[in-house]
């Protein structure tokens, strides 16, 4: 009995013991839970915490992307027009350009049709001084032939056939001579008006050669006036 007794009090105190340790586990496992529950409560704090200044890191990247973007936008958009002035301004550099080359090429031809012009003018000018100059020639030769008729005339004037013929030889040579300083005047008037034209329209560029024209038409006039008298 006392064995029972002994037995029945190491049951209780080993039951005791067993409730003992059973309550101290169970406290001390409630206590990790609680540490646990308070280190995960942390560890979820922390990863809000560190969540929250993801996005908020997140948001001022898209903001900051937004702001690259418009202005990229805005910057292609000012490239697209600077580059359409551009284009649009070598657009009339090149009709400007074309314009030039256009009028270069017109005052070209018309300097060496000009030129050419200039060129036969002054042909025809010597030409008509030729001309001029061998009517005053032919003009002086027929006047010294009429001096010599004259003369002849003179001297056969006592045969009155003979004197008669030569009246009416030195009469038609004296109407040559007349229709020849007609003509000679005539081409220094055309000659004088054709120099008074190339002045005026070739002022800037043939000052010394109309002042020659001027020079042989005044020439010629003072010539054809000194045999006229």
């Amino acid at each position: 009995e006392e064995y029972s007794q002994e037995l029945h009090t190491l049951e209780l105190k080993h039951k005791a013991e067993v409730t003992r340790l059973s309550c101290t586990a169970d406290v001390r496992v409630s206590s990790a839970d609680e540490v646990a529950q308070e280190q995960i409560a942390q560890v979820e704090e922390a990863c809000d915490e560190k969540l929250g200044e993801l996005q908020e890191r997140v948001r001022e990247l898209e903001e900051q992307l937004e702001e690259q973007a418009a202005e990229a936008e805005a910057k292609e958009e000012a490239s697209h027009a600077k580059l359409q002035e551009l284009s649009e301004h070598c657009q009339q550099l090149e009709e400007m350009a074309e314009r030039c080359q256009e009028e270069t090429n017109l005052k070209r031809e018309t300097s060496r049709k000009l030129k050419e012009e200039i060129i036969d003018n002054d042909r025809l000018t010597v030409a008509n001084l030729n001309r001029i100059k061998g009517l005053e020639n032919a003009v002086i030769e027929q006047k010294e032939t009429i001096d010599k008729l004259e003369e002849a005339n003179a001297e056969l004037r006592a045969s009155q056939e003979v004197a008669d013929s030569a009246e009416e030889e030195i009469s038609a040579l004296k109407e040559v001579i007349e229709e020849r300083e007609r003509q000679m005047m005539s081409l220094a008037h055309k000659l004088d008006a054709f120099n008074r034209m190339e002045s005026s329209r070739e002022r800037d560029t043939s000052r010394d050669t109309s002042s020659a024209r001027k020079s042989d038409s005044q020439w010629l006039t003072d010539r054809l006036g000194s045999f006229a008298k």
